[in-house]
């Protein structure tokens, strides 16, 4: 996922002007100061998505600390590869160092603080991509962030949206008098349904249908009607996850893209990097 991690070093005699180890650490991390916060804000977004998609269990634990903790990892060596496999060695056109290097205004690309401030756009385009870069490695299917989140909807997660069985609620009772409306149910079905509904002692009005078997009490919905299903929790499959998943990810990492694009075109921003960087001889 990462870049091959390079020395930026550019030498006058007896004078080292480049973006050395202090350089490179601090100027990344101005860089991130203002990129993480909307890496965690799309990835606040995704668990937001993944709750509604496969109807986690409300006190199931955050099924993204993995996720965050990894990238809270990896942020800052693969921001600094991303910029420093650009701006890196000698300033040189033409084979020859330029006149009046170093320039804190330099216009070629070089291991340079004003190589880097001149070219800021760059440099923060390819942060950006560092970004995305990161997260598209966690959305592969043999990644263990991506692991995780699909074990985790395995264990929290439900195959469809809980439903309430008529006839369990008050609110919208079964008629004991004419339970063949509209119900699918054959006649044998029918008639014990009736005695239940009828019998003594059964449970306030709308609950008699509680009493039957659980086999006869699921077929007690209404034709058609999706939100009256029996409530299912079938296990999900691995398979079913990663096709719900896919454009989930997709979704996420086009919107971070879009988000982190806009951020690098903000002035005050791009400012704050440019102080931070100029800091550095």
């Amino acid at each position: 996922m990462h870049f091959l991690p390079l020395l930026a070093l550019f030498a006058l005699p007896a004078i080292v002007s480049a973006c050395e180890e202090d350089c490179q650490k601090g100027s990344t991390q101005e860089v991130l100061r203002g990129l993480s916060p909307i890496v965690h804000d799309h990835i606040e977004k995704l668990g937001v998505a993944l709750h509604a998609e496969f109807n986690l269990a409300p006190d199931a634990p955050d099924c993204l600390d993995t996720f965050r903790n990894t990238y809270q990892e990896d942020c800052q060596p693969a921001t600094k590869d991303a910029i420093f496999s650009i701006f890196h060695g000698k300033c040189l056109r033409d084979g020859v160092t330029p006149e009046g290097c170093p320039n804190p205004d330099c216009d070629v690309i070089c291991g340079t603080p004003g190589s880097m401030n001149h070219f800021i756009d760059l440099l923060l385009g390819s942060a950006c991509q560092g970004q995305v870069a990161i997260v598209k490695a966690y959305a592969q299917k043999d990644h263990p962030v991506y692991k995780g989140i699909v074990d985790h909807v395995k264990k929290y997660g439900s195959s469809s949206p809980p439903s309430r069985v008529y006839g369990t609620s008050a609110t919208a009772p079964v008629p004991a008098s004419a339970p063949n409306k509209g119900l699918t149910v054959d006649g044998s079905v029918n008639q014990l349904a009736n005695d239940a509904l009828s019998s003594p002692g059964t449970t306030p009005a709308g609950t008699g249908l509680l009493r039957l078997p659980g086999a006869i009490r699921s077929l007690f919905t209404r034709s058609g009607s999706k939100s009256s299903r029996p409530i299912v929790n079938r296990a999900l499959a691995t398979a079913d996850i990663s096709v719900r998943l896919g454009p989930l990810f997709n979704d996420f990492i086009l919107g971070l893209n879009v988000t982190l694009g806009s951020c690098s075109q903000d002035e005050e921003f791009k400012q704050n990097c440019m102080q931070k960087i100029a800091t550095y001889p």
